[in-house]
């Protein structure tokens, strides 16, 4: 039913009929609802690193850093589609299906936004977030991530299947200082390094938003960065979606980076510098009326980003009647289907790196003893924003023992006496 021009129109109208209490309600992470525009409540920013995370049970695929092992962008945009697929078969059915009829509510009302892929680099295997990451290197980071946002968002010509989100922009690297970080680097470094990922999601991709970062660069944190916000990602690169505030970053730019006096200030400061949605604090909605009154910020810088932000949830079709949507007729048992399960089967075969291998390797049809050890031997990990498989995981102890003429020994990690391991 609608392309962006269109559904840049009717946000524009609807904006036009708002008080400013409504608009502001409209650019925080839970939108209140304005039952007289038609405007239903939603919750802004599921994830979908590796799989739909919320709510219920959905298909688990490898972690980010095993799609970037595949150096395959063609799988990993298929299976990106899976993954939008399953959200709105769950969109569609699941509130009748496993929630007893009723709407979900808060975290489970966001099967919509996705705030993945996760863009920034890996430069120190000790940082915590690796795996959420594509890798160190920028360029299969950004086909990675256009991949996955053309699947997350779909091919249709009039909506999107989902908002994909690209984070966290830019130069996120660290988590000890994570909301004070100054990234010091040249300018080479930020074009050729920490921006082209995101260019690539943005241009290649055709992302509908992008989640501003923490840290600073270079001093200016990237939550009040105009010219990373407004003069690149939309004058160079020619982005149209919305850009929205990592959770609490907005805040930070007052209580952890000290760069505003008050909390006013900043709020006003994000929204100029390219801002137009905040995750957690609700700064937006709580103290951009009185910096509108002094002047701080513009009445049509608000209506702009209210614009943006109902022009992404209008082209998700979330102001529609469902059964108008191409995907209605998405079937629930998608969601875990034996298709997917094969698709995260293939990434995960084809993520696997070995260092060396003596022979040893396939165990298949060899009578061999092997040790299993460790406290991860029986537990499938799967990492940071995992959502509940639909099937039962099989951890390593699980699948060594399944192969036929090998003996096992487990030996589980323990803690001794003293305490130590």
């Amino acid at each position: 039913m609608t392309n962006t021009t269109q559904a840049r129109r009717r946000a524009e109208a609807l904006v036009g009929q708002m008080t400013l209490e409504e608009k502001l309600s409209q650019i925080v992470e839970t939108a209140e609802a304005v039952e007289r525009l038609g405007i239903p409540k939603y919750y802004h920013g599921n994830e979908a690193l590796h799989g739909v995370v919320r709510p219920g049970r959905f298909t688990v695929f490898p972690q980010a850093i095993a799609f970037g092992a595949m150096f395959d962008d063609e799988l990993l945009e298929t299976i990106a589609d899976a993954i939008s697929t399953e959200a709105r078969a769950k969109y569609f059915f699941g509130e009748q299906e496993e929630n007893g009829g009723k709407p979900y509510e808060g975290l489970y009302n966001g099967l919509l936004t996705f705030w993945s892929p996760d863009l920034n680099l890996a430069r120190d295997p000790r940082w915590g977030r690796t795996a959420e990451t594509y890798g160190e290197d920028p360029y299969l980071a950004g086909k990675n991530g256009a991949a996955f946002v053309r699947g997350i968002q779909g091919k249709d010509d009039n909506y999107i299947k989902a908002v994909a989100t690209p984070k966290h922009f830019t130069a996120n690297n660290e988590e000890h200082n994570r909301f004070s970080c100054n990234a010091v680097m040249s300018e080479k470094t930020f074009r050729e390094y920490h921006l082209e990922p995101f260019r690539m999601a943005v241009q290649e991709g055709h992302a509908e938003a992008v989640m501003a970062a923490y840290n600073a660069i270079n001093g200016v944190p990237c939550h009040e960065n105009r010219r990373m916000l407004t003069d690149i990602l939309r004058g160079e690169w020619g982005f149209d979606g919305y850009v929205t505030s990592d959770c609490g970053g907005v805040s930070s730019l007052w209580d952890s980076h000290h760069k505003e006096p008050d909390e006013v200030s900043a709020a006003a400061a994000a929204l100029n510098a390219g801002v137009d949605h905040e995750c957690s604090d609700h700064f937006f909605k709580r103290y951009l009326k009185e910096a509108l009154e002094k002047g701080m910020v513009t009445q049509q810088r608000i209506d702009e980003a209210v614009t943006r932000v109902l022009t992404a949830r209008i082209k998700a079709g979330q102001l529609d009647p469902p059964e108008s949507l191409p995907w209605y007729k998405t079937p629930f048992s998608v969601i875990g289907c034996e298709k997917h399960g094969q698709l995260a089967y293939e990434a995960a075969v084809k993520s696997a790196v070995l260092l060396k291998n003596n022979g040893i390797l396939p165990l298949k049809d060899r009578d061999i003893t092997v040790a299993v050890c460790g406290n991860n031997a029986d537990i499938a990990q799967f990492g940071d924003y995992s959502g509940v498989p639909v099937h039962h995981p099989v951890t390593p102890l699980e699948g060594i023992k399944a192969y036929q003429n090998v003996t096992v020994r487990y030996a589980p990690w323990q803690f001794t006496e003293t305490g130590e391991d």
